[in-house]
Protein backbone atom coordinates (compact mmCIF):
# COMPACT_ATOMS: atom_id res chain seq x y z
CA UNK A 1 0.00 0.00 0.00
CA UNK A 2 1.47 3.36 -0.92
CA UNK A 3 0.69 7.04 -0.63
CA UNK A 4 1.74 9.32 -3.49
CA UNK A 5 2.06 13.06 -2.96
CA UNK A 6 2.66 15.47 -5.84
CA UNK A 7 3.61 19.09 -5.18
CA UNK A 8 3.57 22.03 -7.55
CA UNK A 9 6.74 24.12 -7.67
CA UNK A 10 6.04 26.83 -10.24
CA UNK A 11 2.77 27.92 -11.78
CA UNK A 12 4.28 27.26 -15.21
CA UNK A 13 5.48 23.74 -14.36
CA UNK A 14 3.69 20.71 -15.72
CA UNK A 15 2.72 17.86 -13.44
CA UNK A 16 5.43 15.71 -15.09
CA UNK A 17 8.08 18.08 -13.70
CA UNK A 18 6.71 17.91 -10.17
CA UNK A 19 8.22 16.01 -7.26
CA UNK A 20 6.76 12.69 -6.17
CA UNK A 21 7.37 11.65 -2.58
CA UNK A 22 6.33 8.10 -1.68
CA UNK A 23 5.84 6.63 1.77
CA UNK A 24 6.07 2.91 1.11
CA UNK A 25 5.55 0.19 3.71
CA UNK A 26 6.77 -2.60 1.45
CA UNK A 27 10.33 -4.05 1.93
CA UNK A 28 13.19 -2.50 -0.09
CA UNK A 29 14.36 -4.28 -3.23
CA UNK A 30 17.92 -5.19 -4.00
CA UNK A 31 20.11 -2.53 -5.60
CA UNK A 32 22.75 -2.53 -8.30
CA UNK A 33 26.32 -3.67 -7.63
CA UNK A 34 28.91 -0.92 -7.92
CA UNK A 35 30.44 -2.24 -11.13
CA UNK A 36 27.04 -2.06 -12.85
CA UNK A 37 26.49 1.44 -11.45
CA UNK A 38 29.82 2.51 -12.97
CA UNK A 39 28.82 1.16 -16.39
CA UNK A 40 25.51 2.98 -16.25
CA UNK A 41 27.22 6.17 -15.07
CA UNK A 42 29.55 6.04 -18.09
CA UNK A 43 26.58 5.64 -20.41
CA UNK A 44 24.86 8.61 -18.77
CA UNK A 45 27.91 10.84 -19.07
CA UNK A 46 28.46 9.84 -22.70
CA UNK A 47 24.87 10.75 -23.47
CA UNK A 48 25.34 14.18 -21.91
CA UNK A 49 22.11 13.79 -19.94
CA UNK A 50 23.73 13.59 -16.51
CA UNK A 51 26.98 15.38 -15.75
CA UNK A 52 27.96 13.43 -12.63
CA UNK A 53 26.63 10.65 -10.43
CA UNK A 54 27.79 10.69 -6.81
CA UNK A 55 27.47 7.21 -5.27
CA UNK A 56 26.12 6.96 -1.75
CA UNK A 57 29.01 5.12 -0.10
CA UNK A 58 31.33 5.20 2.91
CA UNK A 59 34.98 4.26 3.20
CA UNK A 60 35.72 1.94 6.12
CA UNK A 61 39.25 1.59 7.55
CA UNK A 62 39.64 -1.44 9.82
CA UNK A 63 42.40 -3.46 11.47
CA UNK A 64 42.66 -5.56 8.29
CA UNK A 65 40.77 -3.96 5.42
CA UNK A 66 40.19 -0.71 3.54
CA UNK A 67 36.83 -1.00 1.78
CA UNK A 68 33.91 0.93 0.34
CA UNK A 69 30.57 0.22 2.00
CA UNK A 70 27.22 0.91 0.33
CA UNK A 71 24.54 1.48 3.02
CA UNK A 72 21.78 1.39 0.42
CA UNK A 73 22.69 -2.14 -0.69
CA UNK A 74 24.54 -3.44 2.42
CA UNK A 75 27.52 -4.49 0.30
CA UNK A 76 31.29 -3.97 0.56
CA UNK A 77 33.99 -3.53 -2.07
CA UNK A 78 37.53 -4.11 -0.79
CA UNK A 79 40.39 -1.86 -1.87
CA UNK A 80 43.20 -3.31 0.27
CA UNK A 81 43.69 -6.15 2.76
CA UNK A 82 46.28 -8.00 4.78
CA UNK A 83 49.13 -5.51 5.29
CA UNK A 84 48.27 -4.13 8.72
CA UNK A 85 45.99 -1.60 10.38
CA UNK A 86 44.20 1.02 8.26
CA UNK A 87 43.42 4.31 9.98
CA UNK A 88 43.11 8.03 9.01
CA UNK A 89 42.07 8.96 5.45
CA UNK A 90 41.62 11.91 3.10
CA UNK A 91 41.34 12.39 -0.70
CA UNK A 92 44.41 12.82 -2.86
CA UNK A 93 45.34 14.54 -6.09
CA UNK A 94 44.65 12.79 -9.42
CA UNK A 95 47.50 10.73 -10.89
CA UNK A 96 47.88 9.98 -14.60
CA UNK A 97 45.31 7.31 -15.36
CA UNK A 98 43.89 7.50 -11.83
CA UNK A 99 41.48 10.45 -11.56
CA UNK A 100 40.25 9.56 -8.06
CA UNK A 101 42.78 8.81 -5.33
CA UNK A 102 42.91 8.73 -1.54
CA UNK A 103 45.54 8.67 1.18
CA UNK A 104 45.29 6.26 4.11
CA UNK A 105 47.38 5.53 7.20
CA UNK A 106 48.76 1.98 7.09
CA UNK A 107 50.75 0.66 10.02
CA UNK A 108 51.65 -2.66 11.67
CA UNK A 109 49.27 -4.07 14.22
CA UNK A 110 50.33 -2.71 17.61
CA UNK A 111 50.18 -6.15 19.25
CA UNK A 112 53.68 -7.68 18.81
CA UNK A 113 54.39 -5.98 15.45
CA UNK A 114 56.89 -7.52 13.04
CA UNK A 115 57.79 -4.10 11.61
CA UNK A 116 58.13 -0.57 12.98
CA UNK A 117 57.55 1.24 9.69
CA UNK A 118 54.35 3.25 9.38
CA UNK A 119 53.14 4.89 6.18
CA UNK A 120 50.70 7.12 4.39
CA UNK A 121 49.71 5.23 1.26
CA UNK A 122 48.01 6.68 -1.81
CA UNK A 123 45.49 4.34 -3.45
CA UNK A 124 43.36 4.51 -6.56
CA UNK A 125 39.94 5.15 -4.99
CA UNK A 126 38.16 2.76 -7.37
CA UNK A 127 40.60 -0.11 -7.90
CA UNK A 128 42.72 -0.04 -4.73
CA UNK A 129 45.97 0.06 -6.74
CA UNK A 130 48.84 1.51 -4.69
CA UNK A 131 50.20 4.68 -6.29
CA UNK A 132 52.59 6.10 -3.69
CA UNK A 133 53.89 5.43 -0.17
CA UNK A 134 55.42 7.87 2.32
CA UNK A 135 57.08 6.61 5.50
CA UNK A 136 56.05 8.50 8.63
CA UNK A 137 58.38 9.36 11.56
CA UNK A 138 55.56 8.26 13.86
CA UNK A 139 54.64 5.46 16.23
CA UNK A 140 51.24 3.85 16.69
CA UNK A 141 49.73 6.29 14.16
CA UNK A 142 45.99 6.93 14.42
CA UNK A 143 44.23 9.79 12.69
CA UNK A 144 45.42 11.78 9.67
CA UNK A 145 43.47 14.72 8.25
CA UNK A 146 43.89 17.27 5.51
CA UNK A 147 43.45 21.04 6.05
CA UNK A 148 43.98 22.82 2.75
CA UNK A 149 47.68 22.54 1.90
CA UNK A 150 48.58 20.89 5.19
CA UNK A 151 48.20 17.36 6.53
CA UNK A 152 48.20 16.57 10.25
CA UNK A 153 49.03 13.12 11.58
CA UNK A 154 48.46 11.80 15.09
CA UNK A 155 51.52 9.93 16.38
CA UNK A 156 49.72 8.38 19.33
CA UNK A 157 52.67 6.30 20.53
CA UNK A 158 54.67 9.35 21.61
CA UNK A 159 51.81 11.91 21.89
CA UNK A 160 53.12 14.12 19.08
CA UNK A 161 51.51 15.51 15.93
CA UNK A 162 53.15 15.71 12.52
CA UNK A 163 52.53 18.56 10.08
CA UNK A 164 53.13 17.64 6.44
CA UNK A 165 52.90 19.62 3.23
CA UNK A 166 50.18 18.74 0.76
CA UNK A 167 50.37 17.28 -1.83
CA UNK A 168 54.14 16.78 -1.45
CA UNK A 169 53.88 15.05 1.97
CA UNK A 170 57.13 16.60 3.21
CA UNK A 171 57.55 16.82 7.00
CA UNK A 172 57.28 20.46 8.08
CA UNK A 173 57.41 20.04 11.85
CA UNK A 174 56.75 17.61 14.68
CA UNK A 175 54.78 19.11 17.57
CA UNK A 176 55.37 17.65 21.02
CA UNK A 177 52.32 18.84 22.96
CA UNK A 178 51.08 15.65 24.60
CA UNK A 179 52.37 12.38 26.03
CA UNK A 180 51.88 8.72 25.26
CA UNK A 181 49.59 8.48 28.31
CA UNK A 182 47.37 11.23 26.84
CA UNK A 183 46.78 8.89 23.89
CA UNK A 184 45.75 11.50 21.28
CA UNK A 185 43.66 9.61 18.73
CA UNK A 186 41.36 11.98 16.78
CA UNK A 187 42.03 15.23 14.90
CA UNK A 188 39.63 17.82 13.46
CA UNK A 189 40.01 21.34 12.11
CA UNK A 190 38.48 23.98 14.39
CA UNK A 191 39.37 26.79 11.92
CA UNK A 192 42.27 27.67 9.61
CA UNK A 193 44.76 28.00 12.47
CA UNK A 194 43.38 25.66 15.15
CA UNK A 195 43.01 21.92 15.60
CA UNK A 196 40.75 19.94 17.88
CA UNK A 197 42.74 17.09 19.41
CA UNK A 198 40.89 14.34 21.28
CA UNK A 199 42.82 12.85 24.18
CA UNK A 200 41.59 9.31 24.83
CA UNK A 201 43.52 9.25 28.16
CA UNK A 202 42.78 5.52 28.57
CA UNK A 203 39.83 6.72 30.65
CA UNK A 204 38.03 10.09 31.09
CA UNK A 205 38.75 11.89 27.82
CA UNK A 206 39.43 15.55 26.98
CA UNK A 207 39.02 17.69 23.88
CA UNK A 208 41.82 20.22 23.39
CA UNK A 209 41.96 23.17 20.99
CA UNK A 210 45.51 23.67 19.72
CA UNK A 211 46.94 26.66 17.83
CA UNK A 212 48.90 25.53 14.74
CA UNK A 213 49.06 28.82 12.84
CA UNK A 214 52.17 30.65 11.60
CA UNK A 215 52.40 33.55 14.07
CA UNK A 216 53.56 31.64 17.18
CA UNK A 217 54.68 28.15 18.23
CA UNK A 218 51.96 25.49 18.59
CA UNK A 219 50.25 25.63 21.96
CA UNK A 220 47.11 24.60 23.81
CA UNK A 221 44.36 27.23 23.70
CA UNK A 222 41.51 25.63 25.62
CA UNK A 223 40.35 22.28 26.97
CA UNK A 224 36.94 20.65 27.50
CA UNK A 225 37.30 17.94 30.12
CA UNK A 226 35.46 14.66 30.64
CA UNK A 227 33.75 14.47 27.25
CA UNK A 228 33.43 10.69 27.62
CA UNK A 229 35.40 7.57 28.49
CA UNK A 230 38.05 6.40 25.98
CA UNK A 231 36.37 8.66 23.43
CA UNK A 232 36.81 8.51 19.63
CA UNK A 233 35.54 10.37 16.58
CA UNK A 234 34.67 14.04 16.16
CA UNK A 235 32.41 15.46 13.45
CA UNK A 236 31.11 19.03 13.18
CA UNK A 237 27.41 19.00 12.27
CA UNK A 238 24.54 21.50 12.15
CA UNK A 239 23.53 24.86 10.72
CA UNK A 240 25.79 27.87 11.22
CA UNK A 241 25.31 29.32 14.68
CA UNK A 242 23.96 25.98 15.94
CA UNK A 243 26.92 23.75 15.13
CA UNK A 244 27.52 20.77 17.39
CA UNK A 245 30.37 18.29 17.64
CA UNK A 246 29.19 14.69 17.31
CA UNK A 247 31.46 12.19 19.07
CA UNK A 248 31.61 8.69 20.54
CA UNK A 249 31.73 8.09 24.28
CA UNK A 250 33.29 4.78 23.33
CA UNK A 251 33.62 2.92 26.62
CA UNK A 252 30.05 3.83 27.59
CA UNK A 253 28.86 2.85 24.09
CA UNK A 254 27.08 6.20 23.58
CA UNK A 255 26.68 8.63 20.68
CA UNK A 256 27.01 12.16 22.04
CA UNK A 257 26.46 15.76 20.90
CA UNK A 258 28.81 18.38 22.36
CA UNK A 259 28.33 22.16 22.31
CA UNK A 260 31.90 23.45 21.81
CA UNK A 261 30.99 26.90 23.17
CA UNK A 262 29.64 25.70 26.52
CA UNK A 263 30.99 22.17 26.87
CA UNK A 264 27.45 20.89 27.44
CA UNK A 265 26.81 17.34 26.25
CA UNK A 266 23.65 15.51 25.22
CA UNK A 267 23.55 11.74 24.94
CA UNK A 268 21.82 10.94 21.66
CA UNK A 269 21.79 7.16 21.85
CA UNK A 270 23.39 4.33 23.82
CA UNK A 271 23.82 0.65 23.02
CA UNK A 272 21.43 -1.20 25.36
CA UNK A 273 23.69 -4.26 25.76
CA UNK A 274 26.57 -4.43 28.24
CA UNK A 275 30.20 -4.74 27.18
CA UNK A 276 29.96 -2.87 23.87
CA UNK A 277 32.41 -0.32 22.46
CA UNK A 278 31.99 2.38 19.77
CA UNK A 279 34.64 3.38 17.24
CA UNK A 280 34.58 4.94 13.76
CA UNK A 281 32.26 7.89 13.01
CA UNK A 282 31.12 9.92 10.00
CA UNK A 283 28.05 12.02 9.23
CA UNK A 284 26.61 11.76 5.72
CA UNK A 285 23.34 13.46 4.72
CA UNK A 286 22.53 14.16 8.40
CA UNK A 287 22.91 10.47 9.29
CA UNK A 288 25.62 9.54 11.82
CA UNK A 289 27.27 6.23 10.88
CA UNK A 290 29.36 4.58 13.60
CA UNK A 291 30.88 1.24 14.52
CA UNK A 292 29.72 -1.02 17.35
CA UNK A 293 31.83 -3.92 18.59
CA UNK A 294 32.17 -6.19 21.59
CA UNK A 295 35.16 -5.06 23.65
CA UNK A 296 38.17 -7.28 22.93
CA UNK A 297 41.85 -7.47 23.80
CA UNK A 298 44.30 -5.85 21.37
CA UNK A 299 45.71 -9.25 20.44
CA UNK A 300 42.53 -10.27 18.60
CA UNK A 301 41.44 -6.95 17.09
CA UNK A 302 42.91 -7.83 13.70
CA UNK A 303 41.19 -11.20 13.44
CA UNK A 304 39.78 -11.74 9.94
CA UNK A 305 36.88 -13.58 11.57
CA UNK A 306 35.98 -10.63 13.80
CA UNK A 307 33.09 -8.65 12.33
CA UNK A 308 31.55 -5.62 13.99
CA UNK A 309 28.30 -3.78 13.51
CA UNK A 310 27.59 -0.51 11.73
CA UNK A 311 24.77 1.71 12.99
CA UNK A 312 22.93 4.61 11.37
CA UNK A 313 21.42 7.34 13.56
CA UNK A 314 19.24 10.11 12.12
CA UNK A 315 20.47 13.36 13.73
CA UNK A 316 17.49 15.35 12.45
CA UNK A 317 14.93 12.93 13.87
CA UNK A 318 17.02 11.83 16.88
CA UNK A 319 16.30 8.21 15.99
CA UNK A 320 18.30 5.03 15.40
CA UNK A 321 17.58 3.81 11.87
CA UNK A 322 19.37 0.47 11.87
CA UNK A 323 22.18 -1.73 13.19
CA UNK A 324 23.69 -4.39 10.98
CA UNK A 325 26.68 -6.73 10.99
CA UNK A 326 29.32 -5.67 8.48
CA UNK A 327 32.25 -7.90 7.46
CA UNK A 328 34.99 -5.60 8.71
CA UNK A 329 37.55 -8.42 9.27
CA UNK A 330 38.75 -6.70 12.43
CA UNK A 331 38.07 -3.64 14.54
CA UNK A 332 36.55 -0.70 12.64
CA UNK A 333 38.74 2.39 13.14
CA UNK A 334 37.66 5.22 10.81
CA UNK A 335 34.67 5.99 8.58
CA UNK A 336 34.76 8.68 5.89
CA UNK A 337 33.49 9.80 2.51
CA UNK A 338 36.69 11.12 0.86
CA UNK A 339 35.05 11.07 -2.57
CA UNK A 340 32.75 13.86 -1.34
CA UNK A 341 35.01 16.18 0.68
CA UNK A 342 38.59 16.49 2.01
CA UNK A 343 37.23 16.88 5.56
CA UNK A 344 34.65 14.06 5.53
CA UNK A 345 36.04 12.43 8.69
CA UNK A 346 35.52 15.56 10.79
CA UNK A 347 32.82 17.64 9.04
CA UNK A 348 29.36 16.43 8.00
CA UNK A 349 29.25 15.59 4.28
CA UNK A 350 26.40 15.68 1.79
CA UNK A 351 25.81 13.85 -1.49
CA UNK A 352 24.09 17.01 -2.78
CA UNK A 353 25.01 20.68 -2.33
CA UNK A 354 22.76 22.30 0.28
CA UNK A 355 21.89 25.93 0.98
CA UNK A 356 19.76 27.53 3.71
CA UNK A 357 15.98 27.03 3.39
CA UNK A 358 14.02 29.45 1.24
CA UNK A 359 11.63 31.59 3.28
CA UNK A 360 8.15 30.83 2.05
CA UNK A 361 5.20 33.22 2.04
CA UNK A 362 1.58 32.05 2.12
CA UNK A 363 0.23 31.50 -1.37
CA UNK A 364 3.64 31.70 -3.10
CA UNK A 365 5.03 28.77 -5.05
CA UNK A 366 8.48 27.52 -3.98
CA UNK A 367 11.45 27.70 -6.38
CA UNK A 368 12.01 25.15 -9.11
CA UNK A 369 13.32 21.81 -7.90
CA UNK A 370 17.07 21.43 -7.78
CA UNK A 371 19.97 20.21 -5.66
CA UNK A 372 20.37 23.51 -3.79
CA UNK A 373 16.94 23.98 -2.17
CA UNK A 374 15.15 22.88 0.96
CA UNK A 375 11.52 22.28 1.70
CA UNK A 376 10.08 24.60 4.34
CA UNK A 377 10.31 21.62 6.72
CA UNK A 378 14.12 21.91 6.47
CA UNK A 379 14.58 18.69 4.47
CA UNK A 380 16.52 18.94 1.17
CA UNK A 381 14.69 18.74 -2.12
CA UNK A 382 15.30 16.09 -4.72
CA UNK A 383 17.77 16.79 -7.51
CA UNK A 384 15.42 15.91 -10.35
CA UNK A 385 18.09 15.64 -13.09
CA UNK A 386 19.06 11.98 -12.40
CA UNK A 387 15.37 11.10 -12.12
CA UNK A 388 14.81 12.17 -15.73
CA UNK A 389 17.55 9.93 -17.17
CA UNK A 390 17.19 6.41 -18.50
CA UNK A 391 19.61 5.19 -15.85
CA UNK A 392 18.37 7.00 -12.76
CA UNK A 393 19.11 4.00 -10.53
CA UNK A 394 22.84 4.44 -11.04
CA UNK A 395 22.71 7.65 -9.02
CA UNK A 396 21.98 5.59 -5.93
CA UNK A 397 19.97 6.95 -3.05
CA UNK A 398 18.57 10.23 -4.38
CA UNK A 399 17.10 11.83 -1.28
CA UNK A 400 17.98 10.21 2.05
CA UNK A 401 15.59 11.71 4.58
CA UNK A 402 14.28 9.79 7.56
CA UNK A 403 12.02 6.97 8.66
CA UNK A 404 8.57 8.51 9.02
CA UNK A 405 6.24 7.14 11.68
CA UNK A 406 3.22 6.14 9.62
CA UNK A 407 1.63 3.90 12.26
CA UNK A 408 -1.43 6.17 12.79
CA UNK A 409 -2.10 6.48 9.06
CA UNK A 410 -1.51 2.77 8.52
CA UNK A 411 -3.96 1.92 11.32
CA UNK A 412 -6.57 4.23 9.78
CA UNK A 413 -6.17 2.55 6.38
CA UNK A 414 -6.41 -0.96 7.80
CA UNK A 415 -9.46 -0.10 9.91
CA UNK A 416 -11.47 1.60 7.15
CA UNK A 417 -14.42 -0.30 5.64
CA UNK A 418 -13.23 -2.31 2.59
CA UNK A 419 -16.12 -0.90 0.58
CA UNK A 420 -14.38 2.48 0.55
CA UNK A 421 -11.98 1.08 -2.08
CA UNK A 422 -14.81 0.26 -4.50
CA UNK A 423 -15.81 2.61 -7.30
CA UNK A 424 -19.46 2.09 -6.40
CA UNK A 425 -18.99 3.40 -2.85
CA UNK A 426 -16.70 6.21 -3.99
CA UNK A 427 -19.30 7.37 -6.50
CA UNK A 428 -21.57 7.99 -3.51
CA UNK A 429 -19.20 9.10 -0.73
CA UNK A 430 -16.16 10.47 -2.56
CA UNK A 431 -15.80 10.92 -6.34
CA UNK A 432 -14.82 8.80 -9.34
CA UNK A 433 -12.95 10.06 -12.42
CA UNK A 434 -14.08 7.76 -15.22
CA UNK A 435 -11.65 9.30 -17.68
CA UNK A 436 -8.76 7.50 -15.97
CA UNK A 437 -10.22 3.99 -16.19
CA UNK A 438 -8.38 3.03 -19.38
CA UNK A 439 -5.09 4.31 -17.94
CA UNK A 440 -5.52 2.26 -14.76
CA UNK A 441 -6.53 -0.89 -16.65
CA UNK A 442 -3.53 -0.59 -18.97
CA UNK A 443 -0.77 0.22 -16.47
CA UNK A 444 -2.19 -0.92 -13.13
CA UNK A 445 -4.58 -3.80 -13.75
CA UNK A 446 -6.24 -5.09 -10.59
CA UNK A 447 -5.12 -2.12 -8.48
CA UNK A 448 -7.72 -0.21 -6.49
CA UNK A 449 -7.28 3.48 -5.80
CA UNK A 450 -8.81 6.48 -4.15
CA UNK A 451 -8.21 10.18 -4.67
CA UNK A 452 -7.92 12.78 -1.90
CA UNK A 453 -6.62 15.74 -3.94
CA UNK A 454 -6.43 16.12 -7.71
CA UNK A 455 -5.56 18.94 -10.08
CA UNK A 456 -6.15 19.89 -13.67
CA UNK A 457 -3.40 19.18 -16.21
CA UNK A 458 -1.63 22.48 -15.52
CA UNK A 459 -1.70 22.11 -11.74
CA UNK A 460 -3.45 25.45 -11.40
CA UNK A 461 -6.83 24.29 -10.03
CA UNK A 462 -6.81 21.72 -7.19
CA UNK A 463 -9.91 19.81 -6.07
CA UNK A 464 -10.26 18.45 -2.54
CA UNK A 465 -12.25 15.20 -2.37
CA UNK A 466 -14.43 14.17 0.62
CA UNK A 467 -12.06 11.34 1.61
CA UNK A 468 -9.41 13.95 2.44
CA UNK A 469 -11.38 14.86 5.57
CA UNK A 470 -11.56 11.19 6.55
CA UNK A 471 -7.73 10.92 6.63
CA UNK A 472 -6.91 14.53 7.56
CA UNK A 473 -6.02 13.97 11.24
CA UNK A 474 -3.50 11.23 10.40
CA UNK A 475 -2.28 12.56 7.06
CA UNK A 476 -1.60 16.26 7.63
CA UNK A 477 1.01 15.80 10.40
CA UNK A 478 3.01 13.63 7.96
CA UNK A 479 2.73 16.20 5.18
CA UNK A 480 3.90 18.97 7.50
CA UNK A 481 6.78 16.83 8.75
CA UNK A 482 7.99 15.92 5.25
CA UNK A 483 7.30 19.14 3.34
CA UNK A 484 6.54 21.77 5.97
CA UNK A 485 3.23 23.67 6.37
CA UNK A 486 4.15 26.23 3.69
CA UNK A 487 4.96 23.66 1.02
CA UNK A 488 2.06 21.41 2.02
CA UNK A 489 -0.20 24.17 0.67
CA UNK A 490 1.30 23.53 -2.78
CA UNK A 491 0.29 19.87 -3.00
CA UNK A 492 -1.76 19.27 -6.14
CA UNK A 493 -2.40 15.51 -5.96
CA UNK A 494 -2.72 12.93 -3.18
CA UNK A 495 -3.79 9.39 -3.98
CA UNK A 496 -3.86 5.99 -2.27
CA UNK A 497 -3.33 2.73 -4.15
CA UNK A 498 -4.03 -0.84 -3.02
CA UNK A 499 -2.37 -3.73 -4.84
CA UNK A 500 -4.33 -6.85 -3.94
CA UNK A 501 -2.73 -10.32 -3.66
CA UNK A 502 -2.10 -11.83 -7.05
CA UNK A 503 -1.71 -8.52 -8.84
CA UNK A 504 1.66 -8.58 -10.57
CA UNK A 505 1.36 -6.89 -13.97
CA UNK A 506 1.98 -3.28 -12.91
CA UNK A 507 4.02 -1.45 -15.55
Amino acid sequence: MALAITTATLAMMTVHEALNVAIDISPPRAGLPWQQQQQQQQLQQQSGRLSEVVPHRLLLATHNVLAWYYPQYDTMEELHRGEGVHYGMFPGEPVAGHPRTLWNVLRPHNWRPTSEQEHLVQFDADTGMELARVQLPARFTHDAIRMGERVYVCSTGDGSMLELSYPGMKLLRKMHLFSEADHPNTLAAADDDHLWVMLHNLGPSDLVKVYVGPSSPPHEVSRIRNIGSKAHGLVAWGRQGQQQLILLDSDNAALVSLDPATGDEVELWQVPEEGMFLKGLAVLDDIAYFGITTWSHRSVRDSADSHGELAAFDLMRNKLLWRRVVHTSGLLNIIGAPHLAPDSTYVASYTRTLVPPTVMQAGHHPPRLGPTNYWSSGWPRLDIEPKLTSYAEAAGLQLPLFHADISALKAKLLAMPPAMWSKEEQAVSNAVMNGRNSNMERFKPGVDGMVLLFSDNNGEVVYQFPYYEYFKAELEPLLHEILGPADARNIVRIQFALMKPGTSDIQ
